[in-house]
């Protein structure tokens, strides 16, 4: 299950441990904040899988955002450099709508409807210093040679 979580995702999107962060409560989210790498799941009818949002703000309004899904070998995958808007502790990169807990450290939210638009998939990331990806299988299949080739060059 964890994998069509992906999937989902990633096909939407082809188309269209460490210290909370700084900060005291009231106050509102500085850009800079939030810059680095936030790891965390994905969760769907008790099943989760692992994520990432990788977070680069800029000084133009716009923060870079990339995605990791290590269930389909997708590794900082640029989504672009998306409009950032912060209001309070709620961060809005693109459609990506999170909220910061400054006790728990972690940004909440839900998948967005562009890149996940059948389930409202909840997401919770924490700060990290890097995401670990499980070694890629080798494929099953055997290796063949082609029956014929031609140099075109």
């Amino acid at each position: 299950m964890g994998r069509l979580i992906a999937i989902a995702i990633v096909a939407a999107a082809s188309t269209a441990h460490a210290a909370a962060p700084e900060g005291t409560p009231g106050r509102s989210l500085a850009a800079a904040e939030l810059r680095g790498l936030w790891v965390g799941t994905v969760s769907h009818q008790g099943d989760a899988t692992p994520c990432a949002l990788e977070l680069e703000p800029g000084d133009d309004g716009k923060a870079l955002v990339k995605l990791s899904i290590p269930a389909i070998h997708l590794h900082r995958v640029s989504l672009g450099r998306l409009p950032l808007e912060i209001a309070g502790d709620t961060v809005r990169a693109g459609s990506f709508v999170l909220t910061l807990d400054r006790t728990a450290g972690t940004l909440h939210g839900t998948i967005p409807e562009s890149l996940a638009p059948v389930h409202a998939l909840p997401v919770t990331l924490r700060r990290a210093d890097r995401l670990d990806l499980p070694p890629r299988p080798r494929p099953a299949a055997p290796f063949v040679k082609p029956v014929w080739t031609h140099d075109a060059g």
